[in-house]
């Protein structure tokens, strides 16, 4: 898929709004402010909507308690939602670039393994061997589906 501008817009407002008001987690759980700062971006809530859609549509989000399929088009209300991995790989790989990406998806893999053969079986653990940020770490294994 081949996103709009204002896809690339609502993706990249999501991670950040998530990095400051849900600890990273890729869960926008609170959408007004969500909105609030696509508005400022020159979006409508409808436009936020059709792009919520769309990204759900194609794997990027989950809308949670939402058939996608199944959608009243009079509905012009965004909803909660959540990056998914497939969301977070591409976010990491529009802003890091696809060689820094993979370096750091091997990295992650094979220091997995070598922790476990340690005993050490945390994220954090991991990111601190990695030296990279647990956030980074976190959102690269559920991209590469790790654990």
């Amino acid at each position: 898929m081949t996103m709009n501008d204002n896809e690339i817009l609502f993706m990249t407002a999501a991670l950040a709004i998530s990095d400051t008001q849900e600890g990273g987690s890729g869960c926008i759980d609170s959408v007004d402010p969500f909105v609030a700062e696509l508005g400022r971006g020159g979006l409508s809530e409808k436009q936020v909507w059709g792009c919520e859609l769309s990204l759900a549509r194609s794997g990027h989000i989950y809308i949670r308690n939402c058939d996608i399929n199944d959608v009243d088009p009079t509905w012009q209300r965004a909803l909660e939602f959540m990056i998914t991995g497939y969301g977070f790989k591409w976010l990491l790989i529009r802003k890091h670039g696809k060689t820094q990406y993979s370096k750091w998806a091997g990295d992650i893999k094979k220091t997995i393994t070598e922790c476990h053969m340690k005993g050490i079986s945390t994220v954090a653990e991991w990111a601190k061997e990695l030296g990279l940020p647990l956030a980074l770490v976190n959102r690269i294994i559920v991209a590469e589906n790790l654990l």
